[in-house]
């Protein structure tokens, strides 16, 4: 994604939950199947976010119910997204007695509320994720399924292509090329010709 953006290529990447924040499947947990779990169900629950408690100038935290969260650890580190912040954690006697707990914390056996600020400048993927949620991003994107997944579909199942046979990277873009000339719309279509008047 970062040689992407160096290179000034306009691509749009989806993420793994790139569906969840699209409004146009916002009820799509609504029509999944439903459960015979009593505690589970097919709704999906609501909890507090991190943009949900404000952070005061003082370094602290405030919840929902209006308790403050401190600092939990000095700095906090992702080593896979090199995200920087800090980790405040709430009271457990306050949260213990809190009206909107249910909100808040997923297990019951949780003693407080933990909430993680991240502080890190964003990343490639933070910047794919912004071009992606857009109208125009969505928009290219649903092309795919009738402008790349074919010819995908085709180099895989017609011509056999699951992995390449060659060793090397000038062998393995020399093998591409060839399986390009042949998945190209002059070749496919003289392919569909052939095969039709085969079956026929």
């Amino acid at each position: 994604v970062k040689a992407l953006f160096d290179r000034g290529i306009d691509a749009y990447i989806a993420d793994t939950k790139f569906r969840q924040r699209d409004p146009r499947f916002a009820d799509q947990q609504l029509h999944k199947g439903k459960t015979t779990n009593k505690r589970r169900t097919s709704r999906k629950r609501k909890y507090f976010g991190s943009g949900d408690f404000i952070r005061s100038s003082e370094g602290t935290l405030t919840c929902p119910a209006g308790n403050r969260l401190t600092p939990k650890t000095d700095q906090y580190r992702d080593a896979t997204r090199r995200y920087t912040g800090r980790v405040y954690r709430g009271d457990p006697a306050k949260c213990a007695v809190c009206e909107l707990r249910p909100k808040c914390m997923r297990s019951e056996k949780t003693p407080a509320r933990t909430v993680t600020i991240l502080e890190s400048r964003p990343t490639s993927i933070d910047r794919m994720i912004e071009r992606f949620d857009t109208d125009r991003g969505r928009h290219y994107y649903s092309r795919r399924m009738g402008a790349v997944e074919p010819v995908f579909a085709n180099v895989r199942h017609n011509h056999g292509l699951d992995r390449f046979s060659l060793r090397g990277r000038r062998k393995v873009d020399t093998q591409w090329k060839l399986f390009c000339r042949l998945v190209c719309e002059p070749c496919t279509n003289i392919g569909k010709i052939a095969a039709k008047r085969s079956a026929g």
